[in-house]
C-alpha cells in the first residue's frame, strides 16, 4: 500500500503544498479509501487495486486470464457496445486504464473534478455488468496473441521468461502475465465471467488524489462497494519457493547481435520489515 501511495504521489506531487497530508476516509463495509487533497487543478485521480487478482489467480491450465478479462473490461458494458462506451468516456474526458500484474490488478480513473460522477458510474458499470461481446473478445484475443509473437523477437523478454519458468516451476510466478499461446486460445467467455466474479471487496485497496469531493466518493464509491461481492472468491494464493540454483545457466541463442544475461538470487518476504529498505536500495 505505502508503494502504492508513493506512485500516485509521485505522478501528482508538484500540484500539493509541502503540507499535505494523506487522510483516510472511511467508507461502507468496512473499507477506507485514502485521499490527498489539492485543489490547484480541477483534477482528480482515483486508484483500484484487486489484491492477489492478477496472474497469480489464473486457475491451473488457464494462465492469462486475469490478463485477458482486465483487457475487455474497457470494451462495453450494460447496454453500451464498446463504441459507446469508449465514446463516453472521451465525451467526458474521462480516462480509465486497467493493469494485470503478476499479483495485482489496478484500475486508475484519471477526470476533471466536475465529472467524477460520471466517471465512477462507469466505473460501476465496467466492474459490475461487463458485456464481453463475442466480436470484442475475439479481437482482444487476437491482440494477445499477435503481442505474443512480438514479444517472441524480444531478448529481453524471453530471458525473462525462461528466467521465470526456471525459477518458479509451478507456482503461477513461472508462466507471462498474458498467459501462453495454448492457455489463451483456450479461454472462454465463461473463464473471463468467472474471474470478474471472483473479485471481492475485502481485497480491494483504494485511493484518490486531487480536487477531491469526499461527499461524492463517499456516496458512489459506496454504492460500488454495495454492488461488488463483499468476499472474494479468489484461488489461494500459495508462497513461491525459494529459488534453486542451476549448475548451468540457461541458453537461448537468436541471430541478433544483442545478448540480455538474468541473474536472481533470494530476496526478503514481502512481510519483511527491511523489504521496503531492500526494494530502494535495489534502485
Amino acid at each position: 500500500m505505502r508503494m502504492l501511495l508513493f506512485c500516485l504521489l509521485l505522478t501528482i506531487s508538484p500540484l500539493f503544498p509541502a503540507q499535505a497530508a494523506v487522510q483516510s476516509l472511511p467508507l461502507t463495509a468496512g473499507k477506507s479509501i485514502y485521499v490527498l487533497k489539492a485543489d490547484a487543478l480541477p483534477l482528480v485521480e482515483l486508484q483500484l487495486t484487486f489484491r492477489d487478482a492478477g496472474a497469480i489467480s489464473d486457475p491451473k491450465g488457464k494462465a492469462g486470464r486475469a490478463f485477458f478479462a482486465t483487457a475487455l473490461l474497457k470494451e462495453g458494458s450494460g447496454k453500451m457496445d464498446a463504441v459507446t462506451f469508449q465514446k463516453a468516456l472521451e465525451d467526458q474526458a474521462i480516462d480509465i486504464s486497467v493493469a494485470a500484474s503478476d499479483e495485482d490488478v489496478t484500475i486508475t480513473v484519471q477526470s476533471l473534478s466536475k465529472n467524477l460522477l460520471q466517471a465512477l458510474d462507469l466505473l460501476q458499470q465496467m466492474l459490475t455488468s461487463p458485456r464481453f461481446d463475442k466480436a470484442s473478445l475475439e479481437k482482444t484475443r487476437s491482440q494477445i496473441l499477435s503481442g505474443m509473437k512480438q514479444n517472441a523477437q524480444n531478448p529481453g523478454w524471453l530471458a525473462s521468461t525462461h528466467f521465470d519458468a526456471e525459477a518458479y516451476g509451478d507456482h503461477p510466478f513461472a508462466l507471462p502475465v498474458e498467459g501462453t499461446e495454448k492457455s489463451v486460445k483456450a479461454l472462454t467467455e465463461a473463464d473471463l465471467r468467472d474471474w470478474v466474479k471472483e473479485l471481492g471487496v475485502d481485497n480491494l485497496v483504494l485511493s484518490a488524489a486531487g480536487d477531491v469531493d469526499e461527499t461524492l466518493l463517499k456516496t458512489r464509491l459506496g454504492a460500488l462497494l454495495v454492488a461488488l461481492p463483499a468476499k472474494a472468491a479468489l484461488p489461494p494464493v500459495t508462497d513461491a519457493s525459494v529459488i534453486v540454483g542451476r549448475d548451468k545457466p540457461v541458453i537461448i541463442t537468436q541471430d541478433i547481435p544483442q545478448t540480455v544475461a538474468l541473474f536472481g538470487l533470494p530476496s526478503v518476504d514481502r512481510n519483511d520489515p527491511d523489504f521496503y529498505a531492500a526494494y530502494v536500495m535495489n534502485h
